[in-house]
């Protein structure tokens, strides 16, 4: 009788554990165009409509912009690697593209950071992440990784200057706890500058940000693990194709936020290049769970998205917590 009693009591407990569900999509939606430089905004709304996303993480976000303003001489440089410096024919925030996605979305509580202006691929217009929420934003904050003497000598890559990356994140509600939701951007040509970028932006996280906190976005950083032997031998020839060296196994960046007790939400699914849509090679593109959240929650479901709206491919992940 005893034990019985028990065992009702176990069960009415967890009966009475109430579940909540986030779903977040991380995407570079590539400065408002798709891979062919041709403008994307309706095919993003489309695309993110169709996941239903709480919270949406954008890359590579210029603000505000409207590309139907632009000249066809401005997408003719920026496709001939000419757009540094660029002028763009601004409009006011609330007529850019970012404002009128989140309201095409319903995601009203918006948060913008400016990472680069002036060494912009894209020309010469704010250029960062953001976040869209269908949720409120509680509280906010962001972290800019300014180029610093010597970084442009890191990697085995050449080129000819740095981009300042940026990290962005909000505080949102969900049951009676608060998730950090971290939008981030790492270089795109050096492992150990993005190493570099990537520890900046989680010690952000760990000293502002809510306790249980995720970070997502283009991370630009890849590992042998997450790709097939003959995927991983297609990115071996495509490094020697451009007189590359081949790249590490591991990633320095990677490997620094699991040294810090972050899991990738994607661990035990199937994983599946992010970039590039015309050409899919790298998984790029992470969600990583601190070990605080990580405890707390259950990864539901974690996928890529197949729209060619970008030349990144979308993720969408769900977590669980539970509440009493």
């Amino acid at each position: 009788h005893r034990e019985s009693m028990r065992l009702l009591l176990c069960l009415a407990a967890a009966s009475a554990l109430r579940k909540e569900r986030l779903r977040i999509l991380t995407y570079n939606i590539h400065a408002w165009r798709d891979g062919d430089h041709v403008d994307n905004l309706q095919r993003v709304a489309d695309t993110c409509l169709a996941v239903d996303a709480d919270v949406i993480c954008l890359n590579e976000v210029l603000q505000p912009y409207d590309g139907a303003r632009q000249p066809a001489s401005y997408f003719e440089a920026v496709k001939k690697r000419a757009g540094v410096g660029h002028a763009i024919i601004e409009c006011a925030p609330r007529e850019g593209y970012l404002q009128r996605l989140a309201a095409a979305l319903g995601t009203p509580h918006v948060v913008f950071v400016e990472a680069e202006r002036e060494q912009c691929f894209f020309g010469n217009c704010a250029f960062g992440n953001a976040i869209l929420s269908r949720r409120p934003i509680l509280d906010a904050g962001h972290v800019i990784a300014k180029p610093a003497p010597g970084d442009i000598l890191l990697g085995e890559q050449p080129r000819d200057s740095v981009e300042a990356r940026a990290a962005v994140w909000a505080s949102i509600g969900i049951g009676d706890e608060r998730i950090g939701v971290c939008a981030a951007h790492l270089d795109h040509k050096a492992d150990p500058l993005r190493e570099k970028q990537l520890t900046l932006f989680l010690d952000e996280l760990k000293r502002n940000a809510p306790a249980l906190h995720l970070i997502c976005g283009d991370l630009n950083a890849f590992q042998r693990r997450d790709h097939s032997a003959e995927a991983w031998d297609r990115i071996l020839q495509f490094y020697e194709k451009r007189g590359w060296p081949a790249p590490g196994e591991d990633a320095l960046a990677l490997d620094a936020a699991y040294a810090a007790g972050f899991v990738d939400a994607g661990a035990g699914f199937g994983l599946e290049p992010t970039c590039w849509t015309a050409n899919p090679l790298f998984r790029i593109d992470h969600v990583l769970l601190n070990a605080a959240l990580h405890k707390r929650c259950r990864v539901v479901d974690y996928r890529r998205v197949d729209s060619d709206a970008s030349d990144h491919y979308p993720v969408v992940v769900d977590i669980e917590l539970e509440f009493k």
